[in-house]
């Protein structure tokens, strides 16, 4: 049996933000069961529709323009990719956390819109396999934490992630190689730091508590009773969108009570414009207000946004305009 690890990296700031993120590059290692490197993969690919870096993406990923400009579309890389998977029988590709399944089903979307191939692309979608969850256990932990604070506590030779693919990839594969390996060792420190860092965790989840009863206090009735809706229908993690960004629209709403508005939802933002007449094509592009929030895809925390605007714009006493709401 063959294992196999990844690590994507992709698009970030400015347009990114809005139409969504799309594959810049790709890391794979592969692996025997007894954890001896079969092979290695590193391609950088071209974005489909947001081709220009942002200055943020370049800083992050150490990746420059003229690297993508020259690079192949993602779905003809995927393709490689899939051609070495089937040379090794590989059926699952291991990751670090969850992001990586979004962002690439995020990168076929983006192809669909510009008509070109993603067969390729949502084939590794499918293929993407957390296994975070699975390691945190092995190790002894009670919760989640950042791949990059567990390498200095293995022999590892990898060093601590870079944000670059191939070295997380290479990275992610020793630390799965010494959480399940027995002739692995840890340093004497390891027990240590997952003792603080729990105590840490318990500590943490005290104080968001006590923040969140905090924060609840200083809602208005109807509020309140909004603030309980969206929790019931969506769960608590809708909370944390409540807080942050309820206010937020508001704010732009009460700024521009009197006026018609066209409301835009995406993956990640809420954007507010003038509304000029009811077809979408005649909207002005200036736009009054735009609310970001990190979603991870999660098209829940989008509808949980809707609602929050659709009820204040039907009970509040603030606000007298006509609203258009689009979802994408």
């Amino acid at each position: 049996m063959n294992y196999c690890f990844g690590d994507f990296e992709f698009t970030c700031g400015g347009k990114a933000n809005y139409i969504g993120g799309e594959l810049l590059s790709a890391g794979i290692v592969i692996c025997d069961e007894s954890f001896n490197v079969l092979e290695k993969f590193y391609s950088t690919m071209k974005p489909a529709a947001n081709k220009r870096l942002h200055k943020m993406c370049m800083e992050i990923t150490h990746l420059t323009q003229l690297e993508i400009d020259n690079s192949q579309d993602s779905n003809v890389v995927c393709r490689k990719l899939l051609d070495m998977f089937e040379k090794y029988d590989i059926k699952n590709i291991n990751v670090w956390g969850n992001y990586d399944v979004v962002g690439i089903k995020s990168d076929a979307k983006l192809h669909r819109r510009k008509n070109l191939p993603e067969r390729y692309i949502m084939q590794i979608a499918n293929m993407i396999c957390d296994c975070q969850s699975e390691v945190i256990k092995k190790i002894g932990s009670i919760f989640n934490f950042s791949l990059s604070k567990l390498p200095e506590f293995f022999e590892t030779t990898s060093g601590l992630t870079a944000h670059n693919s191939m070295t997380d990839a290479m990275v992610l594969f020793e630390v799965y190689k010494n959480a399940f390996c027995t002739t692995s060792a840890r340093v004497p420190e390891y027990d240590e730091f997952i003792k603080l860092e729990q105590e840490k965790y318990v500590a943490t989840i005290k104080d968001r508590e006590l923040q969140r009863q905090k924060r609840i206090s200083t809602l208005g009735v109807q509020e309140k009773q909004l603030f309980t809706e969206i929790s019931e229908k969506y769960g608590r993690k809708i909370e944390r969108v409540f807080f942050m960004y309820y206010r937020r629209m508001k704010g732009i709403l009460k700024k521009n009570k009197g006026s018609d508005l066209v409301i835009f939802y995406t993956t990640n933002s809420c954007v507010i414009e003038p509304l000029k007449g009811t077809d979408i094509d005649e909207r002005k592009n200036e736009i009054i207000g735009l609310v970001e929030y990190e979603t991870y895809g999660r098209r829940d925390i989008t509808h949980a946004m809707q609602d929050i605007m659709t009820h204040y714009v039907q009970n509040s006493s603030d606000f007298k305009g006509n609203t258009a709401q689009y979802v994408f």
